[in-house]
């Protein structure tokens, strides 16, 4: 089967430096990461395939309480309308 169209995404995201507490005693570090997706349709757009990398560089990131968040993560699906 033909499969078209694609769809690509890169999403940057920046949150700057912040406080993690009312006393400003505990500083978050500004982060940036970026988000890879891609998605492809085929069988007259009725099957659809979708990757998403979230985190792609692997970057440090914090919660808002200072608290580290994981890294890189990998997510697929593949909806079938009929």
């Amino acid at each position: 089967p033909e499969v078209g169209p694609f769809h690509v995404e890169l999403r940057g995201i920046r949150a700057s430096s912040r406080y993690a507490d009312l006393a400003g005693l505990e500083v978050i570090p500004s982060q940036t990461t970026f988000d890879l997706s891609l998605r492809a349709e085929a069988i007259e757009r009725r099957l659809v395939g979708q990757l998403r990398l979230s985190n792609a560089f692997d970057a440090r990131r914090y919660d808002l309480v200072g608290y580290p968040l994981p890294g890189r993560a990998a997510f697929c699906s593949l909806e079938a309308k009929w």
